[in-house]
């Protein structure tokens, strides 16, 4: 089984976004996103977006921009 891991990760200042490149291990990579959202009493981060595969880290990064908006809208918050 191939290890995964987040090679970049984008969170709103609010932080009731979170997006984030993951390297598959296997020489391919995607994104997804979660968002914030009320279950019953509880908050919790739910998956709100998950993306094709990708050849690089570099092309997940740019369909995630040109998917997830409010990523360039946040330009400079949050990328970690």
């Amino acid at each position: 089984m191939s290890d995964t891991r987040e090679v970049k990760v984008f969170v709103t200042p609010d932080g009731k976004r979170r997006a984030a490149v993951i390297d598959l291990g296997n020489g391919r990579f995607r994104f997804n996103e979660e968002a914030e959202v009320l279950l019953g009493a509880y908050t919790v981060m739910k998956p709100s977006h998950e993306s094709g595969y990708y050849d690089s880290a570099e092309a997940a990064e740019v369909e995630a921009r040109a998917t997830l908006h409010w990523i360039d809208a946040e330009a400079g918050h949050g990328e970690q």
